[in-house]
Order: structure tokens, then sequence, then C-alpha cells
């Protein structure tokens, strides 16, 4: 699901954002060490999708991700 209120790029960051989120939480909760990995490599992943994503931002809409993700 996308918010119509938001760009192509900052709809892509909120995915990746929230794909790192939910990662991180399964890695998190994890008591099996041989699935905790798995789940820490999918979690790199998506951190570097996120990267990726908030390069994309910069580069095509001159915004920084601390604009679309408010800490």
């Amino acid at each position: 699901m996308i918010d119509p209120r938001f760009t192509w790029f900052e709809n892509l960051l909120l995915h990746e954002y929230t794909e790192c989120y939910l990662y991180y939480s399964f890695y998190e909760s994890e008591v099996d060490s041989n699935i905790k990995s798995i789940w820490e490599i999918h979690l790199d992943a998506e951190i570097a999708h996120l990267y990726k994503a908030a390069g994309l931002l910069q580069k095509h809409e001159n915004k920084s991700w601390c604009e679309v993700i408010p800490f």
C-alpha cells in the first residue's frame, strides 16, 4: 500500500524502512541462533535497500530522508 500524499520515492523509502523494522523485529525475537543468522542476512539486505532508496530520494527529488522519516 502506498500513501497518495507522498511521491514514488518517498513511498519507496517508507516501504524499505518498514521492511527493515520487520526484519529487525524478527531478528531480535528469534531464539534459535541458526534462524537468527538468516534474519540478520535479510536485515542487512533491507538496510542496503533503505540506503539506496534514500540515495534515490536525494538524487531525484533533492530531499533528505529526514524530511520523510522524522526521528
